[in-house]
Order: C-alpha cells, then sequence, then structure tokens
C-alpha cells in the first residue's frame, strides 16, 4: 500500500490522523510518516486498516424475513 492509498482509506473511512492512530493503537506520528511515505506501512497496519473499513457497514433499511421453520422429521 502506497503512502496515497492510506491516506485515502483514512480519508474514505472517515477518521482523522488521531482517530486513526487510537484505534490502531499507534501515535498519531506514524500515520503521518505513513501518508508522507517517510515510512512503508507495514502489511499488518494495511490488514487492519482493512479490517477496520469492513467493520463499518451502512444499515440502509429492514428486511422482513418472516417466522422460523420448524423442522420437520420424515
Amino acid at each position: 500500500m502506497t503512502a496515497t492509498q492510506f491516506k485515502q482509506a483514512r480519508v474514505r473511512m472517515g477518521y482523522t490522523q488521531a482517530k486513526l492512530a487510537e484505534a490502531l493503537q499507534l501515535s498519531r506520528m506514524t500515520i503521518s510518516r505513513y501518508e508522507a511515505g517517510t515510512w512503508e506501512v507495514p502489511l499488518a497496519v494495511e490488514m487492519a486498516l482493512v479490517q477496520l473499513g469492513a467493520a463499518r457497514i451502512q444499515m440502509l433499511g429492514r428486511v422482513a424475513a418472516g417466522g422460523p421453520i420448524e423442522p420437520i422429521p420424515h
């Protein structure tokens, strides 16, 4: 993941550098260094960022599922 991709992912998820650092248990300066390209983004941080983004699924509506279906022995 490049520095630009890292920053774009952070912005797309709606995090500030400080909030992302808190969520990833890193310092804000570390996030800043990743975005500036001073430090390479480790694979573990990249995977954590992906998981963080996957956890924020927006619900758009409700689905009526009906009653439970009981198993009927044959």
